[in-house]
């Protein structure tokens, strides 16, 4: 999966980790309803905890508190999800996809938690696994943010080399939100990638005008101005480029780029 493509599709997962995900309903064979509410709000309160410790990079404390989260309630959509970004960022691939998949099991038609599966399955390259569970979390009628998974599953589209899938999603992204930065790049490489210059470069300045745009952003706008022809303004994007991000990767790119020329 292309670098840029990935941030995308981490960034938009880790903002909407938790949501409202809580536990699933407690079987009939659980505790008492107060000592089991108690065990939930507890277990609550250390995955709460946990996330905290794992944005702030204490991964050994976020860990411990994410395991006390699911020795009090195993059934906690939450700390299973929580669990599965803590597994995914230290790079145990397949203790991070049990967690997700459990979290899935526990809340099935739960749109924040068949997005973050999603995401994570569209890293791992499994994209039509990926593609089907954006579907469903898209069926979801109470998903509060509809235009993530359409981001989402654009972006997923592109990095499986279908832009016009890619495009067709993140146009429903941009119809929510008009202004999403993510959903505005994918749509200008999307359209790049089809051919369509005039059109990815109205993406393009759209992006730009969030404020969002770093050095990927200024790359795909060098490129498109380079396919039509416009010379000015491609070397304004190129000396842009190797000024504000020189040590990036899309300087890199740049460079080999113009290289190969």
């Amino acid at each position: 999966m292309p670098r840029e493509l990935a941030r995308i599709l981490a960034m938009v997962v880790l903002a909407a980790l938790v949501g409202g995900c809580g536990s699933a309903p407690a079987r009939k064979d659980s505790p008492s309803a107060s000592s089991a509410g108690n065990r939930k709000q507890a277990a609550d309160t250390n995955v709460q905890l946990g996330q905290g410790y794992l944005a702030q990079g204490r991964l050994d404390l976020a860990r411990d508190k994410l395991q006390k989260a699911l020795e009090l309630d195993p059934r906690s959509v939450s700390g299973h999800t929580v669990s599965a970004v803590l597994f995914e960022q230290v790079g145990d691939v397949e203790r991070a996809r049990s967690h997700y998949r459990r979290a899935v099991e526990l809340a099935p038609e739960s749109g924040d938690v068949l997005n973050n599966y999603a995401v994570f399955l569209c890293k791992e390259g499994d994209y039509p696994q990926a593609d089907q569970l954006f579907a469903r979390a898209l069926a979801d009628a109470f998903y509060k943010t509809p235009a993530v998974a359409h981001a989402n599953r654009g972006a997923c589209a592109l990095s499986a080399g279908q832009p016009e899938a890619a495009a067709r999603h993140l146009r429903e992204a941009v119809r929510i939100v008009p202004d999403m930065p993510d959903a505005l790049y994918g749509l200008a490489r999307a359209t790049f990638e089809l051919g369509d210059f005039m059109r990815a470069r109205a993406f393009a300045q759209r992006y730009e005008a969030t404020g969002q745009a770093g050095a990927d952003g200024v790359l795909l706008a060098y490129r498109i101005e380079r396919k039509l022809g416009n010379v000015r303004a491609a070397n304004e994007y190129r000396q842009r480029l190797l000024a504000q991000f020189p040590d990036s990767d899309a300087a890199r790119r740049l460079e080999e780029e113009g290289a190969q020329r």
